[in-house]
C-alpha cells in the first residue's frame, strides 16, 4: 500500500496523523486484537449446535442363514449435539475471552499513545538540531574571523606564532562541533522518518509548533493527577483487565470437573437394515468426571497462579504510575523554572546583540560575531526549555489515559 508522502514544510499536527497510518508498531497490536476476537468466537463455539455428516462403505459376506444376503453395507448418517450444561465452563471462558479483547484494545490504547509521544519527541528534537546547528555555524564563523585576523596581526608581527595556532586550533574545534551538529540534524530527520514509517523521505523543513497553550497550563495540586493516573492509565486498564481474564479462567478451571449434559440427535440411512440398527435417535448423555490423573488439580494451580501473578503486576503498576505522576508533577515545576529563565537570558542576549551592532557600527569594538553566537544559544536554550516543558505536559496528559491530539498543534509558530 502507498503511503501518502509527507508535507513540506512539516507541521507537528501532520506527523501526529501521519504517525498512526499503517504503523507497525500499531499493526502488532491490531493482530493482537483481532486474534482477541476469533478467540472469543471460538470460545462461543464450545458450547454452540454441531452437525456432523458420517458416512461408512463396507461390502459384507453375510452369513447363509441371513435373510438379507446383499453384500453392500453402506450406512450414512447426520449427528446433531448441543451442550446443555457444562457448570459454567463455557460462560467463563466467553468471559475470559472478552476481558482479554479489552485488555487488547486498552494496549492498542497504550503503544499508540507511546507511539505519539516517541514522534512528538522525535518532531522537537529535528527544530533543536537545526537550532543547535544554527548556533555552531555562527560559532565556527566566528571562530574564523577571529583566526583570519590573527593571521593578519602575525603578518605584521603584532601576535605571536602561539596566538596563530591557538586561534586555528580552537576554530578546527569549533569546526569539528559544527560538522557534528550537522550530522545530528540528518540523525533526527532519520529517526522522524522512521517513525512515521517513510524511512526514505527525510523532512526537509518543520514548523515550530505553537505550544503557547501547554506553556500556560496550570499544574494545580498533585492529589487529582494521582487520582486520575489511577482511573485512566491505559496500562492499569489493560492489567485489570488481564486480571478479569485470569479471573475468569480460574473459574473456568473448577467448574471443568463437574457435570456436563449433551443433548444428541442422531438420523441414519442404511442399505440393509438390521435389527439392531434405528433410523433415529435423541437423547440425552451424562459425564462426570471421577478421576483424571491430577489434570483438574493442576489446571486450577496453574490458573490460581496465573491469577496471583497478575494482581501482583497490577500492584506493582499501581505503584509506577503513581510515582510517574509524581516525577512528571515535580519536573513541571522545574521545567517551568527553566523556561523562564531561558526567556530571560534571550531578553538578555537580544539586548546584548542590539548593543553589539551599535558599537560594531561604530567601530568601537569589534564583538558582534560573539554577541550573534550567544544569541543562537540563547534561542536553542530557550527552544528547549519550552520543549522540555510542552513533553512533560503529553507525558502526564498520556499517563492519565490522555494521548496527544494532533488537532492540539496545528497552529505553526509565527
Amino acid at each position: 500500500m502507498a503511503l501518502e508522502p509527507l508535507p513540506d514544510p512539516l507541521r507537528l499536527d501532520e506527523a501526529l496523523r501521519l504517525a498512526v497510518q499503517n504503523s507497525p508498531t500499531l499493526l502488532v497490536a491490531e493482530a493482537e486484537r483481532d486474534l482477541a476476537s476469533a478467540n472469543v468466537a471460538l470460545a462461543r463455539s464450545a458450547s454452540a449446535a454441531t452437525i456432523n455428516a458420517t458416512a461408512a462403505l463396507r461390502w459384507v459376506d453375510p452369513p447363509d442363514v441371513a435373510t438379507d444376503q446383499s453384500n453392500a453395507d453402506h450406512q450414512a448418517g447426520i449427528v446433531l449435539r448441543k451442550s446443555l450444561y457444562d457448570g459454567g465452563v463455557s460462560k467463563s471462558r466467553v468471559d475470559g475471552a472478552l476481558a482479554t479483547v479489552q485488555a487488547s484494545e486498552k494496549a492498542l490504547g497504550e503503544r499508540r499513545s507511546a507511539h505519539l509521544l516517541a514522534v512528538l519527541r522525535a518532531f522537537l528534537d529535528v527544530i533543536e538540531a537545526d537550532l543547535a546547528y544554527a548556533r555552531e555555524n555562527e560559532a565556527m564563523a566566528n571562530a574564523f574571523v577571529r583566526f583570519d585576523r590573527i593571521q593578519q596581526q602575525r603578518s605584521l608581527n603584532f601576535v605571536a606564532d602561539v596566538d596563530v595556532l591557538e586561534a586555528e586550533s580552537n576554530f578546527e574545534s569549533v569546526r569539528r562541533q559544527r560538522f557534528a551538529a550537522d550530522a545530528a540534524r540528518r540523525a533526527t530527520r532519520t529517526r522522524l522518518a522512521t517513525l512515521l514509517n517513510r524511512p526514505g523521505q527525510l523532512p526537509a523543513e518543520l514548523l515550530r509548533p505553537d505550544l503557547g497553550a501547554w506553556i500556560k497550563r496550570e499544574r494545580g495540586e498533585f492529589e487529582p493527577w494521582r487520582s486520575r493516573a489511577l482511573d485512566g492509565n491505559t496500562r492499569l486498564a489493560r492489567l485489570r483487565a488481564r486480571v478479569d481474564a485470569a479471573e475468569r479462567g480460574l473459574e473456568a478451571a473448577r467448574a471443568d470437573r463437574g457435570l456436563t449434559v449433551t443433548g444428541v440427535a442422531e438420523a441414519y440411512g442404511y442399505d440393509r437394515l438390521l435389527g439392531g440398527r434405528d433410523r433415529a435417535r435423541i437423547g440425552l448423555e451424562f459425564a462426570l468426571p471421577l478421576w483424571d490423573g491430577g489434570a483438574g488439580d493442576a489446571r486450577i494451580g496453574a490458573a490460581q497462579a496465573q491469577l496471583a501473578a497478575t494482581r501482583a503486576e497490577l500492584a506493582l503498576a499501581e505503584l509506577e504510575v503513581g510515582n510517574q505522576a509524581l516525577d512528571l508533577w515535580l519536573a513541571l515545576d522545574n521545567a517551568q523554572q527553566q523556561l523562564r529563565e531561558a526567556n530571560l537570558e534571550a531578553q538578555y542576549r537580544e539586548a546584548a546583540l542590539d548593543r553589539a551592532r551599535a558599537m560594531y557600527e561604530l567601530e568601537v569594538r569589534p564583538n558582534l560575531g560573539t554577541a550573534m553566537t550567544q544569541i543562537s544559544a540563547a534561542r536553542l536554550k530557550q527552544a528547549q526549555a519550552e520543549f522540555e516543558l510542552a513533553m512533560n505536559w503529553a507525558r502526564l496528559d498520556a499517563l492519565v489515559g490522555q494521548a496527544p491530539d494532533p488537532a492540539a498543534f496545528s497552529e505553526a509558530r509565527q
